[in-house]
């Protein structure tokens, strides 16, 4: 690993979900294996009990796309299953506390946090693919998450492009969606 997260999360789960793309190969779920033992210590030990990631706002958001993108190909695949993880949801709850209020001179939506080095004030569509993804595992969760995808004004943004494009057929803008408390 590089020491920086997001670059061996993309590194290690890129290698995954080459493997989830052809699950019927014989040798698919080996391949797949390591990308998910390396994603199960990355949950228990680098989550923190609120959620907390050990990167700033843009590079936790690159690495939490990277973490989403292969719980979708995963569960696609049906190698595993992390559309109910109490951990990858914590993650994902903590990066969406941190958007900004409405920002009027960005079109009046949240925007990701100048916290930390690279780009701030950058819309996500990352709660969007959470809330698909925890849709019938966690339908209050999802409505949050839609809530949070809502106020970025549904944008598609998943950083390094994950999900290759499939992201506007991935994420739902109709899903229902509920202001949390």
């Amino acid at each position: 690993t590089s020491g920086n997260p997001n670059m061996s999360v993309s590194y290690l789960l890129g290698l995954g979900m080459i493997a989830c793309t052809i699950p019927d190969h014989p040798e698919a779920r080996q391949w797949a294996e390591p990308a998910i033992r390396r994603m199960e210590r990355w949950l228990d030990e680098d989550v923190g009990p609120h959620g907390e990631w050990i990167e700033s706002a843009h590079y936790a958001h690159v690495t939490g796309s990277m973490l989403v993108a292969f719980a979708i190909a995963a569960q696609n695949a049906g190698f595993c299953d992390y559309s109910g993880d109490e951990r990858l949801k914590r993650l994902m709850l903590y990066l969406a506390k941190q958007y900004t209020p409405p920002d009027p001179s960005r079109g009046g939506h949240r925007l990701n946090p100048p916290l930390g080095r690279a780009n701030a004030g950058e819309r996500p569509g990352l709660a969007g693919a959470v809330a698909r993804l925890t849709a019938t595992t966690d339908p209050e969760y999802s409505r949050m998450m839609q809530w949070v995808w809502q106020q970025t004004g549904h944008s598609y943004l998943i950083y390094d492009d994950r999900l290759a494009g499939t992201e506007y057929i991935y994420l739902d803008p109709t899903l229902p969606a509920e202001q949390p408390d």
